[in-house]
Order: C-alpha cells, then structure tokens, then sequence
C-alpha cells in the first residue's frame, strides 16, 4: 500500500503538470494563430503583387540590371528572421556563397 504522504505528492506532481501542460497548449495556440494571421496578410501581398506585375509588359523592358558590364557577380540572398530556421539560413547562406564561387 502507497503512503498516504506519497500519494499526496504524487497527486500535487500530476495536478502541476497537468497545469504545465494546459499553458503549453494555449501558448501553441496564440502563436499558431499569429502565424495564420501573418500567412493572410502574406498572401494579400502575394495577390497584390501579382496583379500589379500581370500588367508589366517585361519582353520589352530593358535588362540593364541583369547584363553584367564589369564581369562581376552578384547573389541576393534572402534569410528569415522568424525563430527556429537558424539552419535554413545557414543553408541558404552556404547556397549563396556556392553560386557565387
């Protein structure tokens, strides 16, 4: 049979986790909201965007940006600020930095 004392502290460990727990999930859920609010206004930009440049005649444009007169090269790369993609932008770093020679 479990002391009475035991069972007391092991029921207190179940109840504080249990609390631990529910602030985890609700914190998931804020975020996972603030990120389908962030993809929404992203996609609005998409469409913008997209409209504006559908009206753009481009084969008659001059390419003076992508004709290289110096024989040098030049690679944008684009990282992300967001958390947790420190490995994407390593790898899109090292990508950048292999184009580039």
């Amino acid at each position: 049979m479990i002391p009475l004392i035991r069972l007391k502290k092991e029921v207190q460990f179940n109840v504080d986790l249990t609390r631990i727990v529910d602030a985890l999930k609700g914190i998931a859920a804020a975020r996972f909201h603030m990120l389908e609010r962030q993809l929404k206004i992203s996609d609005r930009y998409q469409k913008a965007t997209e409209t504006i440049l559908s009206n753009v005649d481009f084969s008659r444009a001059s390419r003076s940006f992508a004709e290289s007169k110096s024989g040098a090269t030049g690679v944008v790369m684009v990282t992300s600020t967001a958390g947790f993609l420190g490995g994407l932008n390593a790898r899109v770093v090292a990508n950048g930095l292999q184009q580039a020679g």
